[in-house]
């Protein structure tokens, strides 16, 4: 259904406080939580929307975009190249920002995965990468938060900018 598909560098995990059996006075104290999220298409809904007066924009600066606020009249859509920096990427190796699209081939694979599919396997996934991006498409807010992370912003391809208005909230809220 397009959720996520990656395994994160930490695959076994181990609390340590006093509410666990073994707990060790002498380690760290350490917890492990699950987060779950209900209801992610209405929270979705509730937010600005682009609704109308959608241009292309000639040649905007990443600082007009960057500056603008997620709650502005006015949004943008961007395609652009953003690097991942290679001196940032331990810090963002449990959850990569700004998943894609990839096709996953039989020689991308682990040899333990190899091992468990046919030559040739090929699959499409949604996956979380520290690969940089190309000619990526993603809302002005993504960017932002990217940006705030360390991500580059190397070229901007294109630019949609639209009004854009919360024109659904106040029904999402009623029947949510």
């Amino acid at each position: 259904r397009g959720g996520l598909c990656f395994v994160s560098t930490k695959r076994y995990c181990k609390a340590n406080n006093q509410f666990v059996k073994d707990y060790d006075k002498t380690k760290p104290t350490t917890y492990i939580s699950y987060v779950d999220m209900n209801n992610l298409y209405g929270c979705a809904m509730r937010e600005m929307m682009p609704y109308k007066n959608f241009s292309w924009c000639n040649e905007i600066e990443i600082d007009t975009i960057l500056n603008t606020s997620d709650d502005s009249k006015v949004g943008y859509t961007v395609e652009c190249d953003i690097e991942v920096p290679k001196d940032k990427q331990d810090y963002y190796m449990d959850f990569p920002m700004l998943p894609e699209n990839m096709e996953i081939k039989y020689d991308m694979l682990c040899d333990y995965n190899k091992s468990r599919v046919k030559t040739g396997y090929v699959s499409n996934k949604l996956v979380p990468t520290l690969f940089d991006k190309v000619k990526f498409t993603l809302d002005y807010r993504l960017l932002k938060t990217a940006v705030k992370f360390g991500y580059k912003v190397k070229k901007i391809y294109r630019c949609v900018k639209y009004n854009q208005k919360a024109f659904i909230k106040e029904y999402i809220d009623k029947n949510t």
